[in-house]
């Protein structure tokens, strides 16, 4: 029983059983001339998005609980400060630089830097591949650097754990380079627009930094929906103030 499970874990047996499931279930909601390898980077797609946006929420949460932990309240006031002992002001920064530095040198080296470059170099020399543990170290590094006083902001952390988070389940696919720095670039999209409520621009962002997709396909599909609301008479989209200026013909190419 153990070698068979180990033979078929070695064969990628549950990946490739539940690709075929999705591939199966979803099928019928899609147009017949979409092929089964596009309706699951769809479907993957949506799923990452979703996850990154809980682990965007998520990691808000941890440097608020570890501030609390620390300061005793998670928001900054300015009365919190001078309440502080000013011994306490360097040993509470201090301890967490240093519980930082061990995750980095004995976890994850890769969550040592801003974020954003780091996941360009996977997706310009790695193909892609970040490994898992990264996202973990990532959201215990920046929330305990940032939760204690550490300077450091949101943007390069969310951006590296939803990155983290795409490539990781494209490796459980075991999809191709192409697909897999697709998916990166959608956590990352992910948890830009779900840090900052911006999801224009964070698929803008991952065009920057995924080169292999094309502009084209993403303004192809952006310029019909923006001008049937136009069209429509309304001046908002899905509830929120318009964010791109329509008026325009040159702001994004119309589909040909």
């Amino acid at each position: 029983m153990r070698r068979w499970f180990k033979v078929k874990r070695q064969k990628g047996y549950f990946s490739k059983t539940l690709r075929k499931k999705i591939d199966s279930a979803f099928a019928k909601a899609f147009p017949p001339s979409l092929k089964s390898e596009q309706i699951f980077v769809i479907i993957i797609a949506v799923f990452i998005g979703l996850l990154g946006g809980l682990g965007a929420a998520g990691f808000r949460h941890m440097i608020n609980g570890v501030q609390r932990i620390s300061y005793g309240d998670w928001t900054y006031t300015l009365e919190l400060i001078r309440s502080i002992p000013w011994y306490m002001k360097v040993i509470i920064p201090s301890a967490g630089g240093l519980i930082v530095g061990l995750i980095i040198y004995f976890f994850a080296k890769e969550v040592k830097g801003h974020g954003v470059p780091e996941v360009i170099e996977a997706i310009a020399l790695r193909g892609g591949k970040i490994r898992p543990r990264v996202m973990v170290a990532r959201a215990l590094a920046s929330s305990i650097c940032i939760g204690t006083g550490g300077s450091s902001g949101r943007e390069g952390p969310i951006v590296q754990i939803g990155s983290a988070l795409g490539s990781t389940i494209g490796q459980f696919f075991k999809v191709p380079p192409s697909t897999l720095k697709t998916f990166v670039g959608c956590g990352a999209a992910a948890g830009i627009a779900s840090a900052f409520n911006a999801p224009i621009a964070g698929a803008f962002f991952a065009l920057e930094i995924t080169p292999h997709l094309r502009f084209s396909n993403f303004s192809r599909s952006s310029p019909p929906m923006v001008k049937n609301q136009r069209e429509s008479g309304s001046s908002t989209w899905t509830g929120l103030p318009m964010a791109i200026d329509m008026a325009r013909g040159w702001n994004l190419p119309e589909p040909k």
